[in-house]
């Protein structure tokens, strides 16, 4: 008797008596099967569903962001994530503060200095003889009105110390607008934000939001083309941060000791008087006006538009923290060379600024009774200024910035 074979199946021979049923069956299902899964397996390698084209996609972005993101973490050109990496610039506010957290309490200065590079040759040892008080020097690249907020709150809030005296070196440009600066927090600088102890200070600004802001910034065109360009430069390497005690660019007592210009350091040559930069300044403007391009220009942190309210508020609070615990405040509005100077007055707002700037520190004198002076150096003439005490048209010399600490010792009576 014939027995049905299964659907498919071919029957080369069915043998009932021996009961062999579909024992000679050759499937003929399988190979059409196989060629089946072969076609699809194809098909969808090249022409994916939207839903696996999409999950490629966003695949292959995700792991590209990581790559990213752990070569700047690599580099680390600004100190965004610690202090090891190959490192563009020395943070002279994490390394000032990280100092001034290991001193004893007893050893804490009872004068600081706050401002920009251009206030780092304000010696203590000189505040000590002048004054008979200890000083230290916190002026750092490119400081700023929310650089003093910071540090005073560091002095008073974690550090739980009041200095009797601070001098803060103001340049115009305290208060300007942002230039080019972070991507997340525009008007303040990474290395700012790289000190920790400081920015928790800056408001708006959290350990949430500043992480954020890090792994934000590590994506940023600036950032990876310098970390490219860092990483193949022979001349760096990646190293951890020299803190302030083996710092080539600083003493311990926070003043500066490196300077150049024109690619060359003169700091020996100038405060010996073996150079003079006059001179040099005044051959570079007449060979910038014969080019068409003005020497002014080169200093474009002093032609802005108007002064910053958020900057001014910044020091406003400042003020208020000196206010309520009683520390007395000095204003020094920073120099610059007098060839620079005549530049900026003849073609810039620096005449408009420094009216400004001069009006409303008078407010905070008459708002303040903690504010003790204000003394305007802008113009080394009205103390007797050595034009060739210059490192640059921009960074006074030992000897301009002596003359300013004894107009502001003459000021200031302390206790």
């Amino acid at each position: 008797m014939d027995v049905p074979c299964a659907p498919g199946c071919q029957v080369a021979s069915v043998n009932s008596i021996d009961g062999q049923v579909c024992g000679g069956l050759v499937d003929a299902a399988r190979p059409a099967s196989r060629s089946h899964v072969l076609r699809r397996v194809v098909a969808a390698v090249v022409t994916p569903s939207p839903r696996a084209f999409l999950m490629c996609v966003c695949g292959t972005f995700v792991l590209g962001v990581l790559v990213l993101f752990a070569f700047s973490v690599y580099v680390n050109p600004w100190g965004d994530f610690g202090k090891t990496g190959f490192h563009r610039l020395y943070n002279a506010r994490l390394a000032k503060a990280d100092y001034i957290d290991g001193l004893a309490p007893s050893d804490l200065p009872e004068i600081v200095v706050m401002g920009s590079s251009n206030t780092m040759r304000f010696r203590p040892a000189t505040i000590s003889r002048l004054m008979g008080k200890s000083a230290f020097n916190f002026g750092v690249f490119w400081g700023r009105a929310e650089d003093f907020l910071c540090i005073t709150h560091h002095f008073v809030d974690d550090l739980q110390h009041k200095p009797k005296l601070v001098i803060v070196g103001i340049d115009t440009w305290s208060f300007a607008p942002a230039m080019n600066e972070h991507p997340v927090f525009p008007g303040i600088r990474r290395r700012l934000l790289n000190a920790p102890q400081l920015s928790r200070h800056l408001p708006g600004v959290g350990w949430t939001k500043r992480a954020w802001a890090n792994f934000i910034d590590s994506l940023s065109g600036q950032q990876l083309a310098l970390s490219w360009k860092l990483f193949w430069d022979d001349r760096h390497e990646r190293t951890e941060a020299p803190r302030l005690e083996s710092s080539e660019w600083f003493e311990t007592d926070g003043t500066r000791v490196r300077y150049f210009w024109e690619g060359n350091e003169v700091f020996e040559a100038v405060e010996t008087g073996a150079y003079s930069i006059t001179e040099d300044i005044r051959r570079l403007i007449r060979d910038s006006s014969q080019s068409g391009v003005r020497f002014v220009d080169q200093f474009p942190m002093y032609n802005f538009d108007r002064m910053d309210q958020t900057k001014i508020d910044y020091m406003v609070e400042t003020l208020d923290v000196c206010q309520r615990e009683s520390i007395q405040v000095v204003f020094v509005i920073n120099p610059v060379h007098p060839l620079l100077y005549q530049q900026l007055i003849a073609h810039t707002r620096h005449p408009q600024h420094l009216e400004e700037l001069k009006t409303m520190l008078s407010q905070f004198r008459r708002d303040y009774s903690v504010v003790s002076g204000i003394i305007d150096a802008s113009d080394i003439t009205t103390f007797g200024g050595d034009p060739d005490g210059f490192f640059d048209p921009m960074h006074p010399a030992t000897r301009n910035c002596d003359l300013i600490l004894e107009r502001v010792a003459a000021e200031v009576h302390l206790n």
